[in-house]
């Protein structure tokens, strides 16, 4: 199983994000819209013989999503986002070398005010680099887990809850059952409702699980990450107090909204990162399927919780990512209506997706 190539170590880099309304009319007119420049100063990673090849800005507001990656001008990366519409924004900033390798990220984010100026701070904490790119490192997690507790809403709970596909997943794949799971889900449900749920909390602190894995609600690393990272922050102490490593079921897009993966993703590498904590790319092997087998439907009617195959391809996921073995090959689905192709399609999906995440 991969560990994580990307442990944090201390050093902080401060930065400042100018976020500056300005006017795009007549300037005797009131404007409805503004810009937001991006400064940062590259000077803490060059002193360290860091080689920056990429930096990358991400920022949302409700359903406006919006990625670019800034102009990098001796030590300075700047850019700006136009013409947006008054509001707070989420602000995702990642830091990448000449060999496409993530050596920094961090998050926050701004009050974007039509003739005022902000600033938002956010601080980039480096993580670590091997130096080596043949080596494979664990997230965080040493072997396979026996025992797990998933903790999320309707996604983690559909079609008889990812506890329950997955230990029939692995029963099908080893041929015994290998994995004991249980889940405490309920709808809508976040971080934030599980940490002040007491029946989440006896269900950690009973100390019976290898792994406790974390859905988010399925907007919030969206619409508010700072509050996704507060309440992962607080479960992952309480999990690791307890004798359990925590993970994190990255979930996906919505259908008619694909864009919506990258700030989905960033929050929860952000997670990953600064938890030191697996993250199952669910999301990404959505992302990968639709690209690659677009006539396989992943989406149930409303277009965000998971039919048949999206369940079955997370828990393919999971099963490639805990196991660290090709999913190829079983021959369990989760019911009739999954062909013997779309089986094999969404094996192979998954399993692309985890050699790639």
């Amino acid at each position: 199983m991969k560990k994580q190539n990307n442990r944090l170590v201390f050093f902080i880099l401060g930065i400042l994000l100018f976020v500056i309304s300005c006017s795009r009319t007549n300037p005797n007119e009131p404007s409805e819209h503004a810009d937001l420049p991006l400064n940062i100063s590259l000077a803490p990673a060059i002193a360290m013989n860091i080689e920056i090849g990429q930096v990358m800005a991400t920022i949302t507001c409700g359903n406006y999503v919006d990625s670019m990656n800034l102009a990098i001008t001796d030590s300075v990366a700047s850019g700006i986002f136009e013409d947006l519409n008054p509001g707070f924004y989420n602000i995702v900033i990642q830091v990448f070398n000449l060999e496409g390798e993530l050596v920094a990220i961090g998050s926050g984010s701004g009050e974007v005010v039509s003739g005022e100026t902000t600033t938002a701070v956010i601080t980039l904490e480096f993580v670590e680099n091997t130096g080596n790119l043949e080596i494979i490192i664990e997230w965080g997690l040493f072997d396979a887990p026996s025992t797990i507790l998933f903790l999320g809403n309707s996604y983690t709970a559909s079609y008889g809850g990812m506890d329950q596909i997955l230990t029939d997943l692995t029963t099908a794949a080893f041929e015994e059952q290998v994995l004991e799971a249980d889940n405490v889900t309920s709808g809508g449900y976040t971080l934030e409702m599980h940490w002040n749920n007491p029946v989440t909390i006896e269900k950690i602190e009973s100390g019976n699980w290898d792994l406790v894995i974390l859905q988010e609600q399925s907007t919030r690393p969206v619409d508010n990450p700072e509050l996704m990272y507060q309440y992962a922050d607080s479960l992952c102490n309480l999990i690791r107090d307890n004798g359990a490593e925590p993970a994190f079921f990255m979930t996906w897009a919505r259908e008619y909204d694909p864009d919506m993966i990258e700030p989905l993703a960033a929050a929860y590498n952000y997670c990953g990162t600064n938890f030191n904590s697996a993250v199952i790319a669910c999301g990404r092997a959505f992302q990968k399927c639709k690209e690659d087998y677009p006539n396989i439907g992943l989406y149930s009617g409303d277009g965000s919780h998971p039919n048949q195959c999206g369940a079955y391809l997370a828990a393919c996921m999971f099963f490639s990512e805990l196991w660290q073995e090709s999913p190829i090959g079983i021959e369990w689905a989760l019911d009739e209506t999954i062909t013997d192709e779309e089986r094999m399609m969404l094996q192979q999906c998954a399993w692309d997706t985890s050699l790639e995440y």
